[in-house]
């Protein structure tokens, strides 16, 4: 049985998945873990373990009596914010899944299509070759989107976007600031944003959940706006990352880009590139003492699910640095599993394979920019920020 005693060398000792040096390498990195060891011991951050093999990943996911979401960022970087549903467990959980689902229906979701393809065409056509893919397109893109869904009029975008990105991105650079911005998103919300939809409603999710009751009574601004800022940031800066690095994998690939032109189903071959660069980490804290193979999981324990790394095992994808288009069926975990189980996924694929069918019909042919390179964000949400291509117009 594994402890806390992992020699020095090991690749998974000195882990730190927030090391800007990982950023270009971190499937490598996850490949070398896995090979030693399905979850392995990280001195940083004052300890984690670190689930790396699809098996070991899907079963702590799964096991919501076992291990708490209270640990959802390793460090945590909210202080003492919440974010709902996904940093609460059962039953208080169960109260505001059942909620959030009656909302984001696959019939909901449909109606967003036409959106995402007219804000598509519209991003694209604002583009001179050569221009930054992230910056132009896979940034503004699902951003748009998801401020549209909970309700975020366009001039008062700004600080909820910053929020977001400092949750993800912001704990590296400036703790302090990223604080500050998290704080802000939150005060803009609760304080703005909410009574002025329960005032005034709309066809949105703010305004959903202003007419909502759980436990026979209305809820508080406080707990909409927590909601609210966890969707923007579950459907934001997730589905730009897997978006950006699949724009960048096209690019330094011409003939994957062609199989892609190619492919009988643009559905399928964007659920593959979701897996691919499913761009997640989970973070939760072991509540009871548990074994998973072979290692002893204490209570107490923080243990960082590396999705990522899941959707890249061996022992379940078949050549998996390398995109099938028409793999089926296509078990990744690049949604999560279990009660977290990403409640806007249905919304994600549609917006990565329309933005994919957009971008390949206004561009017959787009290539890395000359002496350019591509940047990447290394985070618990891992991703390409930085896209710099030239392209020809039909």
């Amino acid at each position: 049985m594994i402890e806390k005693t992992i020699s020095k060398a090991s690749p998974c000792t000195g882990f730190d998945h927030h090391d800007p040096e990982l950023a270009t390498r971190i499937h490598e990195q996850y490949a070398a873990m896995r090979a030693e060891t399905p979850v392995g011991w990280s001195e940083k951050h004052d300890g984690f373990w670190v689930a790396t093999s699809w098996q070991a990943v899907r079963e702590l996911a799964r096991d919501a009596a076992g291990l708490s979401s209270s640990g959802s960022f390793i460090p945590n970087v909210l202080g003492d914010n919440v974010l709902i549903p996904i940093s609460l467990d059962p039953p208080e959980h169960s109260k505001y899944r059942k909620l959030l689902q009656r909302w984001f229906t696959t019939g909901r979701t449909a109606t967003f299509g036409s959106i995402i393809r007219e804000r598509s065409r519209q991003l694209l056509d604002k583009l001179d070759s050569p221009a930054d893919l992230a910056d132009g397109f896979a940034r503004p893109l699902p951003l748009d989107v998801i401020l549209l869904v909970i309700g975020v009029p366009d001039r008062d975008m700004d600080p909820v976007a910053a929020g977001a990105r400092a949750v993800i991105e912001g704990l590296a650079e400036d703790p302090v600031a990223a604080f500050a911005a998290i704080q802000g998103a939150y005060e803009y919300l609760e304080t703005e944003l909410v009574p002025a939809l329960r005032a005034r409603p709309g066809d949105d999710l703010i305004s959903y959940l202003a007419a909502a009751e759980v436990d026979e009574g209305p809820l508080a601004d406080a707990t909409i706006a927590a909601i609210a800022f966890n969707v923007v940031g579950a459907g934001f800066d997730t589905t730009f990352k897997t978006l950006s690095s699949s724009l960048a994998y096209l690019a330094e690939h011409q003939d994957v880009q062609q199989r892609l032109r190619d492919a009988a189903d643009m559905a399928t071959a964007a659920d593959e590139l979701i897996r691919l660069f499913a761009p997640v980490t989970a973070g939760r804290k072991v509540v009871d003492e548990r074994e998973v193979d072979g290692v002893m999981l204490n209570a107490g324990d923080s243990v960082l699910l590396a999705f990522p790394a899941a959707c890249r095992d061996p022992e379940v994808f078949p050549s998996p640095d390398e995109a099938d288009f028409s793999r089926a069926p296509n078990k990744h975990l690049a949604f999560g599993s279990g009660i977290h189980l990403c409640l806007g996924m249905h919304l994600a694929r549609l917006e990565l394979a329309i933005a994919l069918e957009e971008l390949l019909d206004a561009f017959p042919s787009f290539e890395l920019a000359t002496g350019a390179s591509v940047q990447y964000s290394q985070s618990q949400v891992w991703g390409a920020t930085s896209v710099p291509v030239s392209f020809q117009r039909r």
